[in-house]
């Protein structure tokens, strides 16, 4: 349904199960390049009538190419490529997050005058 980078090493997978148990998902897990194996560190089920839900993986290297296997691989679901980018960075920003990035942005205002300034001095010495 969706990948979504939650953390500087953690994704979200979104889901939409038909066909199987919701025991499936805490089977699921991402391969990266080396063929190494990240299992899902928890799963969410946010509705059990509908078999939605969201599977968090931690420790993910976001630099590199991964690919998704729903319910372990010995269910018949074949590897998903998923491509980070920065257009699949679409979960909505929390206050946090919004805060911190006003505060990043008033830091580079401040040492871009910063910089101005001493260039100014320097130049008009």
């Amino acid at each position: 349904k969706f990948v979504v980078p939650i953390g500087p090493h953690e994704v979200e997978v979104g889901f939409r199960l038909i066909g199987d148990s919701l025991d499936a998902a805490q089977e699921s897990f991402l391969t990266v390049p080396g063929n190494e194996r990240v299992l899902a560190d928890h799963v969410v089920v946010t509705d059990v009538d509908q078999m939605v839900g969201t599977i968090v993986f931690k420790n993910v290297s976001l630099t590199k190419p991964l690919s998704f296997t729903f319910g372990g691989g010995d269910r018949g679901y074949r590897a998903v490529e998923i491509a980070l980018s920065e257009d699949t960075w679409t979960r909505p920003l929390n206050s946090l997050e919004h805060r911190q990035i006003k505060t990043l942005q008033q830091q580079v205002l401040v040492d871009h005058d910063a910089g101005e300034e001493k260039n100014e001095d320097r130049t008009g010495a």
